[in-house]
């Protein structure tokens, strides 16, 4: 997790051709400025961030003493991680629906630029690899029940 950019951008050094980086959002947060690099470089890599909103699906674990503190799972699932491209010169687009992203990334393609497709999905979508999502306090909370 985190390491992805890095890979994105030596193989379109190493290759020449386009590559697609699908990161999610929490691992987009590790190693997110290397857009600077892949756009200084108008490396032709499309990253397609999965917005979930968190890790874990963003599960919250607060107790009601702790709500003033932010949750460490939870990210802002109306971020637009598409504007780090813009800010450095490459693409963004931000969709919400099938159809936009099959035509972002088909747009992200035929430019042959630095790309950042953010694709915001509902936080209950899909499942960790590796069914870690038992650490989650939450989870493991209510699994004592």
């Amino acid at each position: 997790m985190g390491i992805g950019m890095g890979y994105a951008a030596g193989v379109a050094v190493e290759t020449g051709k386009p590559v697609i980086a699908l990161e999610g959002d929490s691992a987009f947060g590790f190693d997110a400025m290397d857009i600077e690099t892949i756009c200084r470089y108008n490396l032709p890599v499309i990253v397609v961030v999965i917005n979930n909103g968190g890790i874990y699906k963003g599960t919250s674990h607060s107790t009601a003493v702790e709500v003033d503190r932010p949750d460490p799972t939870k990210l802002d699932i109306d971020a637009h991680y598409d504007m780090l491209a813009t800010a450095f010169g490459g693409d963004g687009y931000f969709v919400e629906k099938p159809d936009e992203f099959q035509v972002a990334l088909q747009k992200a393609y035929a430019a042959g630029k630095p790309a950042i497709i953010n694709v915001k999905i509902d936080p209950n979508m899909g499942a960790e690899s590796g069914h870690i999502g038992n650490l989650n306090p939450d989870i493991r909370d209510k699994s004592n029940n």
